[in-house]
């Protein structure tokens, strides 16, 4: 997959930087509404290996949740918007404002989901 580039075509809002961070070794996160809110985020740098930034989580291999907060430029309204993601591993699940968009199997691959038809508020 082409690394996608801005032109007068395509828009581009990139998401790196600080995201909420929260390993979930018991597997209960999506039970308890995760997708929604984490109960106890530490900020992480993404993109970027939680085995590098934190002491706790060096030998982690389980599973984590990242969020991010943000909003649709008000121009897009009316036109398609995916999110992409560069590289996860090795299983990943999207959610939109707590929705379900998609999962994705294979470790440090990108891939996009369709986000058009979810909710999602926009910059004014």
């Amino acid at each position: 997959m082409l690394y996608p580039q801005q032109n007068d075509i395509r828009n581009i809002l990139e998401l790196s930087g600080y995201w909420d961070f929260q390993t979930d070794p018991e597997k209960i996160g999506e039970q308890k509404g995760w997708q929604e809110d984490l109960p106890s985020p530490r900020t992480i740098a993404v993109p970027g290996s939680w085995n590098e930034q934190f002491q706790d989580t060096r030998n982690y291999l389980g599973v984590a949740w990242y969020q991010r907060k943000t909003y649709i430029p008000s121009q897009w309204q009316g036109q398609r918007i995916f999110i992409r993601v560069g590289s996860a591993n090795y299983f990943a699940k999207v959610f939109i404002n707590g929705k379900l968009v998609g999962s994705h199997e294979g470790g440090h691959l990108p891939f996009a989901f369709e986000m058009t038809d979810y909710e999602m508020d926009p910059i004014s």
